[in-house]
């Protein structure tokens, strides 16, 4: 089966050696990613929790980081009245795949500036 010898080498690193441990291992950690965070309770949130919100695209951008190749794509997302900031580092492609208008469900760690 190709690929199986990948699949082994992993299975091995992290103590999967059977069929039986394969379904008896559980990821480390879970997130809910049903759950919608408004965009007007982000501040009340302390750095680096976890949150999932749903929001319209109202603006894109890609800007030039202080490394050479890699940049930022940074997209506006509005939710009534209240606005956030995505970003994402060095993932030209999303630029692309968003249109301003669309609707989003995005998920991430709370950054405060």
């Amino acid at each position: 089966m190709p690929g199986a010898s990948v699949l082994r080498r992993h299975g091995r690193r992290l103590g999967i050696e059977s069929v039986g441990d394969l379904l008896t291992t559980f990821p480390r950690r879970y997130e809910d990613l049903r759950e919608f965070t408004p965009v007007g309770r982000l501040a009340e949130l302390g750095p680096g929790t976890p949150v999932t919100v749903r929001a319209t695209v109202e603006d894109i951008r890609v800007e030039k980081t202080f490394r050479r190749r890699v940049q930022r794509t940074i997209a506006v997302l509005r939710q009534g009245s209240d606005e956030v900031e995505a970003i994402w580092f060095g993932r030209r492609f999303i630029e692309r795949q968003l249109k301003v208008g669309d609707k989003v469900v995005v998920s991430g760690k709370v950054k405060l500036r």
